[in-house]
Order: structure tokens, then C-alpha cells, then sequence
């Protein structure tokens, strides 16, 4: 079964959003489409997210155009 096409344009409304376990995989699976050398550069999207709920000043969201997740953001500030 194929996944439907959806469609981003410059209108639709750009949210970040707590990674849950309805999102995780989604956003997970966004690693895979970096190029080699952007893989390079930095952690898969499950390593980070790992990461983050294990520390306590990390903030990590997915990123959404509409309905549609397109990235993945995390901050870390201070120290654990």
C-alpha cells in the first residue's frame, strides 16, 4: 500500500510538536532522507530523541508543515 501524496506549499502552517509514541517512528524515519554527507554531520533522529528523554534540559520537537512532518529540532542548554 502506498502512502498518499501530500502537498506542502508556502501556506501551510509550520508547527513543532512533543515527540509521542504516535509521532516517533514518523519522525524517526526522517533520517533516512539526509544525503551521506549530511549523515555525517549529524545524529539520527532516534539517537537524539533517545538523548533527550534522558536528560533533563533538552528540548527536542518534530517538525510539521500542515500534517506533515519535516524535521526535527533539538536544543540542549546547561548540563546534566
Amino acid at each position: 500500500m502506498t502512502a498518499p501524496k501530500v502537498t506542502i506549499t508556502r501556506k501551510s502552517e509550520l508547527t513543532y510538536r512533543r515527540i509521542t509514541a504516535l509521532n516517533v517512528e514518523d519522525i524517526c524515519e526522517l533520517s533516512e532522507t539526509l544525503s551521506d554527507v549530511q549523515r555525517e554531520m549529524v545524529a539520527d533522529n532516534g539517537t537524539s530523541i533517545a538523548e533527550g528523554f534522558c536528560s533533563d534540559v533538552a528540548w527536542f520537537r518534530g517538525v510539521y508543515a500542515g500534517e506533515t512532518p519535516i524535521g526535527f529540532v533539538m536544543t540542549h542548554t546547561g548540563s546534566d
